[in-house]
């Protein structure tokens, strides 16, 4: 099943475009879901290239990323890392009871169901090791922070001092909502592109990390 960032969306062009720039070396990606979303915009990117680029996509979910694995076959491998794992720990995602999630989903469609993501979310990462330590030395050229709705402003926290451009997907709900309003709010972050296409998106720059 395609993913809602493909190569047929504006976003999934933009993914396109960052990866094939041979500027770029280093990509991460969290939420790789089942590997055919956004994940294939980054390989298609990046595999028409002929120089050292890595590439690293982390998804939680057993299921999803066995499905990934399927999907890509032999084209994962020591440059195209595909990872069953999380950066961050239990704790540090966004509690039920933070004003926060009170207050985005006090009116929301989901107003009844979301502990139920919640809980779905915390079993998996109880299940799965933390593979942070991948990452080790590696500055991010493209980060896209796509992951679990209660995880992502912890895992944005982790990986934003070493980033140069982060994509922010669904930018209208509690996942990156958050992260997005504290990137517009940084003298530090440009942000590039704000649509509101699907739940939003964002793509922000570093000032000082950015190409001349």
């Amino acid at each position: 099943m395609p993913g809602q960032i493909n190569r047929n969306s504006e976003l999934g062009e933009i993914v396109y475009s960052l990866a094939t720039n041979k500027q770029y070396k280093n990509y991460v990606e969290i939420g790789t879901w089942n590997g055919q979303g956004s994940t294939v915009c980054f390989w298609d990117g990046l595999s028409a290239r002929d120089d050292d680029w890595l590439f690293f996509s982390f998804e939680s979910d057993i299921s999803f990323y066995e499905q990934a694995k399927v999907f890509f076959g032999e084209k994962a491998n020591a440059q195209f890392n595909l990872v069953y794992g999380r950066i961050i720990n239990t704790e540090d995602m966004m509690p039920l009871d933070s004003p926060i999630v009170t207050a985005h989903y006090e009116n929301h469609d989901h107003q009844g169901i979301y502990n139920r993501f919640f809980k779905y979310d915390v079993k998996a990462y109880q299940e799965c090791d933390n593979k942070l330590k991948l990452l080790d030395g590696l500055n991010i050229d493209v980060l896209l922070l796509d992951g679990g709705e209660f995880s992502t402003f912890a895992e944005f926290e982790v990986l934003k001092s070493r980033t140069k451009i982060i994509i922010l997907d669904d930018t209208k709900e509690l996942k990156t909502k958050g992260v997005h309003e504290y990137l517009l709010n940084d003298p530090d972050w440009i942000c590039k592109i704000e649509s509101d296409d699907r739940n939003g998106f964002s793509i922000h720059e570093h000032k000082d990390k950015k190409h001349q």
